[in-house]
């Protein structure tokens, strides 16, 4: 029979500690006592002996900067990009949120090498050359846009480890004039 446990600690803004997650023989993604347990960055890993798989449990996002603006839209606030998920390539987990936004406005999520900041019509465009986009999207009835990036889809084929990538969105917002608006972005290194 197995025994032990690993645990994970995450610290939360005040820089207080406390148990995030526990992984042990009792919970089905656990590992078996003497694999082998790596942390990389932001990814926990652990080979499991009885699946023959390597697992990875994300730690977070390490390392994010808010750059640029945005202007209010047409729900009187600036529309503002939140990331979660975990920045690994490994992981493939980073989602995208923009909020507030108009109720089910169409919407998109741009990205890029290098950053800027130029007026356009209502707000700014925050993502300099080489700039690159998701798939169009839709707002929810709350007015928040989601979209997770598939690091492993040819879209985003240019995003490597240890680069700095630049985020933002786009969407669709009648009661501005322009017809459209931007949300402010996120500086955010991508990991292995």
């Amino acid at each position: 029979m197995y025994s032990g446990a690993a645990i994970l600690f995450e610290r939360d803004p005040s820089g207080t500690w406390s148990e995030a997650n526990r992984f042990d023989p009792s919970n089905s993604d656990s590992m078996a006592a003497g694999e082998s347990v790596f942390i990389q960055g932001n990814l926990m890993g652990w080979s499991n002996i009885a699946t023959a798989k390597v697992q990875f449990r994300s730690l977070g996002i390490e390392e994010v900067a808010r750059i640029c603006t945005s202007t209010p839209n047409s729900t009187g606030s600036a529309a503002r990009l939140e990331a979660s998920g975990c920045d690994s390539l490994i992981a493939n987990s980073l989602t995208l949120e923009a909020a507030p936004v108009p109720a089910n406005a169409a919407g998109l999520f741009l990205y890029g090498p290098r950053p800027a900041q130029y007026p356009i019509e209502n707000g700014f465009m925050c993502i300099g050359a080489g700039r690159r986009r998701l798939g169009v999207t839709h707002a929810d009835a709350a007015g928040s846009l989601r979209a997770t990036l598939d690091f492993q889809s040819p879209q985003a084929e240019p995003i490597q480890a240890r680069s700095t990538w630049y985020f933002q969105t786009y969407f669709r917002d009648q009661g501005t004039g322009a017809g459209f608006d931007f949300s402010d972005a996120l500086a955010i290194e991508i990991r292995s």
